[in-house]
């Protein structure tokens, strides 16, 4: 079983377990965070097959709806809508 944190999202008053990011998922969403507070309003973020993209939106999105944030995760195929679906539902719906 993957090691997980706790993440609470006050605007609905639940908590939320994520797994735990790998260090370069990390630096990921560091580098993301960087350029948004650069000022940067559109961010395109993009990663090799199998490194965890679906999980470091996650934690991107926990991390908004924490702070009442909209977050818009966007995937251009039919069948990824339904596996990113599966798994953000997996990690935050147990």
């Amino acid at each position: 079983m993957q090691d997980t944190e706790q993440i609470l999202l006050p605007s609905a008053n639940v908590s939320v377990s994520l797994p735990i990011l790998r260090p370069y998922q990390k630096q990921f969403i560091a580098d993301a965070y960087t350029q948004i507070r650069a000022g940067a309003k559109r961010i395109l973020g993009f990663s090799g097959t199998g490194t965890g993209k679906t999980v470091i939106g996650a934690q991107v999105i926990a991390h908004a709806a924490a702070r009442k944030r909209r977050t818009l995760f966007v995937v251009h195929r039919d069948t990824l809508i339904s596996q990113t679906h599966e798994k953000i539902d997996s990690l935050w719906c147990r």
